[in-house]
């Protein structure tokens, strides 16, 4: 089975769709999407819809759910609170009981996890560049392997039981997830931040055990125009050319 791991699209619709593009030549078996569908890019009613009717499954993000209860955006930096102020205004109903529907984790398999931040202190959002904090998944979850999203970041920490040693692949492009604990952060679709501006995703074999990370360009033009026309901050314009 193949499986296509994405995260992050962040209402950026011009990555979603070359990635959506790139994914129908992989020939994948199933599509899970790790949350942040919105937040950030001036369309998030067309992502989400995009998502929906691709019937991608997918999970809560923290800015998923923060159009769902702003009560959080006080403590968020200030260009995220004013690009989800704006995202609230400008995502219908519809997309808001479709975000509302969004679980906080999906299993892949019986030893496989994917959630949007580290699968433990659902309620605090981590990030996985924390060594601790990574560890502390793999000493509290009986799963193996777990793909996350949230840092915008591609990377995959190896926990080798043995020895309790501890393993990082920074911006990976093959990584085999075989022996000891894994967890892969599968990058960002709609924002990146690991120095490459183009939308990432994964394709994992699970028969082989090999997770592929996919860069794929698409038009920044289009969509850092789009945001400075919407009169969103002009920093998330010039994030999607620099990748950071």
């Amino acid at each position: 089975m193949r499986l296509i791991l994405l995260s992050d699209i962040h209402g950026n619709l011009e990555a979603l769709d070359a990635v959506r593009d790139s994914i129908k030549e992989e020939d994948a078996d199933k599509v899970y999407c790790l949350g942040d569908v919105v937040g950030y890019g001036a369309d998030p009613e067309a992502c989400w819809r995009t998502v929906a009717d691709e019937g991608w499954e997918t999970v809560l993000g923290n800015h998923d759910q923060a159009v769902l209860d702003p009560s959080g955006l006080p403590l968020m930096n200030p260009v995220a609170r004013t690009a989800l102020e704006w995202t609230r205004e400008h995502t219908s109903k519809e997309g808001i009981e479709w975000l509302a529907r969004l679980k906080m984790e999906i299993p892949l398999s019986e030893d496989s996890l994917a959630s949007h931040a580290l699968p433990i202190k659902p309620d605090q959002w981590l990030y996985s560049d924390d060594p601790q904090l990574v560890l502390g998944v793999f000493r509290a979850r009986p799963e193996r392997i777990f793909w996350v999203g949230h840092l915008h970041f591609a990377h995959a920490w190896l926990h080798r039981e043995d020895t309790d040693q501890l393993l990082l692949e920074r911006t990976p492009e093959e990584i085999k997830v075989v022996g000891g604990k894994w967890l892969l952060n599968v990058g960002s679709v709609g924002q990146p931040r690991d120095g490459d501006h183009r939308a990432c995703y994964v394709v994992y074999d699970m028969e082989s055990g090999v997770a592929y990370y996919r860069r794929i360009q698409y038009d920044t033009v289009t969509a850092a125009k789009k945001i400075i026309d919407a009169g969103l901050p002009e920093i998330l314009a010039q994030r999607l050319f620099l990748g950071q």
